[in-house]
Formats: C-alpha cells, structure tokens, sequence
C-alpha cells in the first residue's frame, strides 16, 4: 500500500491472512499490512490521520495501540457521525498521528517474530 496521509478502515481486518514468501505459503496476523502501511506513510509524511468506521472502531483502535509500542503517538482522537448513502448513522474514530521521539526508522527496526 502507497504512503499516504489519510488511511480510512471501513470494514473488519480479517484476523489471519495468507502469504506466499519466497515461494513458501504461510499466514500472519491480518493487521501487520496495516501496521505496515502506517509506519511507512510516516516516514513520508509527519503526519498522517486514521479514521475507523462502525465495526473497524476496534481494529483502529488496536492498530494505533501496536503503533504506540513502536514509537508512535497520536497526537488527537476525536468522534464524530457521519451519514451513509441512505441516511442512516455511522460512528466514527479519528487519530491524528506523529512521528514521536521514540520514532525508529523501518530499515533500524528489529524483524517481526
């Protein structure tokens, strides 16, 4: 996924999705993408902000949580309702996310176990 400022979950993160690496098919946790994708849109961008609709409220939660224990930090989390096509409700959560101090470059971080 591209480095962008603004990342909007619509719809659950599978817990476990399938990989092929190096021609050997294995699984992992279905939030790594994300995380990924986050981290690397901060190292493009200071700033970037995470929106978790209805049901994706908790995996935005838990993927700004992970973060966190990166070096990450939120700097603002806000709620808000939106409408959908046909008028009704949506819950909203939105993050605000910095570069922190603790900020470790991709290429100086430890591989995932």
């Amino acid at each position: 996924m591209e480095p962008t400022t603004f990342i909007c979950l619509t719809d659950v993160i599978h817990p476990v999705r399938h990989v092929v690496k190096d021609g050997v098919s294995t699984t992992e946790q279905g939030s790594d993408a994300y995380l990924d994708w986050i981290v690397g849109s901060l190292r493009e961008h200071e700033e970037i902000t995470l929106i978790g609709m209805e049901a994706a409220i908790p995996d935005i939660i838990a993927l700004v949580l992970r973060a966190g224990k990166l070096g990450i930090g939120y700097q603002e989390v806000r709620t808000f309702t939106t409408q959908d096509s046909l008028g009704g409700n949506k819950s909203c959560l939105q993050f605000r996310m910095r570069r922190s101090q603790g900020y470790i470059a991709l290429e100086k971080r430890p591989p995932r176990s």
